[in-house]
């Protein structure tokens, strides 16, 4: 597991410095005809990208900061911390992460001893899934790819 965390750091930091010599190898992997109108539009591509990727950030964030909240200082559930990285990474992953994340939430919810900490448990993760789905994405992708909300 240790290993695997400094494995990715080490992938990080090689692929943020050969950034352009990658990019310059993937384009060469195009067919020739391509790749003249592949670099015109990179330069319009990435900005949107890179906020897209901002926004992401600011809603894993914003999940994990809230389920540390919740589970830790409110319900005071064994390794908080854990779980709530897990479920704030998980938001990374469409359709099947929010529902792995509610799975991994009501499993504490179910252990629970009593029946109003199992039911204040679950309020509180519809509660969180509701304000990412609602609060969070919503102004984390209109305020990085810099639309207006309609609501």
């Amino acid at each position: 597991m240790m290993f695997s965390l400094v494995l990715t750091f080490v992938f990080i930091a090689c692929f943020l410095i050969s950034g352009p010599a990658l990019a310059e190898g993937a384009i060469r992997l195009l067919p020739p005809e391509r790749r003249g109108s592949v670099r015109s539009m990179l330069p319009r591509v990435l900005p949107v990208l890179r906020r897209y990727l901002v926004g992401v950030a600011g809603v894993v964030t914003f999940t994990a900061a809230a389920g540390w909240i919740g589970f830790g200082l409110i319900f005071g559930l064994p390794h908080a911390v854990l779980l709530s990285l897990t479920v704030g990474v998980l938001e990374i992953i469409p359709a099947v992460g929010p529902f792995a994340a509610a799975v991994l939430v009501g499993l504490p919810a179910l252990q629970e001893h009593s029946l109003w900490a199992t039911i204040g448990l679950s309020a509180y993760a519809v509660a969180l899934r509701l304000a990412i789905d609602n609060v969070a994405a919503p102004s984390c992708s209109a305020a990085r790819c810099g639309c207006i909300r309609s609501s």
